[in-house]
């Protein structure tokens, strides 16, 4: 899981200073580095999940933070995916 933070936090960093940059705040130039770092991140969660699903953060509270953690930070890292993909997209199409 902390690896998959790290990842999310580069990523997502990696977007803001590219955003600032731009001339456009929308505009995302290094969209396919992103989207290659948020891939990298989808398999170390499906890694993190497979480990949850196997028991392994014990039981309990403990337990239900950490998939409602997992859960969160999935489907955050999912919407960034998405975005940064589709700009990939754009960013292919047009030049």
């Amino acid at each position: 899981m902390a690896a998959s933070l790290v990842l999310v936090v580069l990523a997502a960093g990696l977007a803001l200073q590219d955003m600032a940059g731009a001339n456009r705040p929308h505009e995302l130039t290094l969209s396919p580095v992103v989207t290659l770092i948020l891939t990298a991140n989808a398999a170390v969660l499906w890694r993190a999940w497979r480990s949850v699903r196997g028991g392994g953060l014990g039981c309990g509270w403990r337990r239900l933070v950490g998939v409602a953690a997992l859960l969160v930070h999935s489907a955050l890292s999912a919407l960034l995916l998405l975005l940064a993909a589709s700009t990939a997209v754009e960013v292919l199409l047009a030049g």
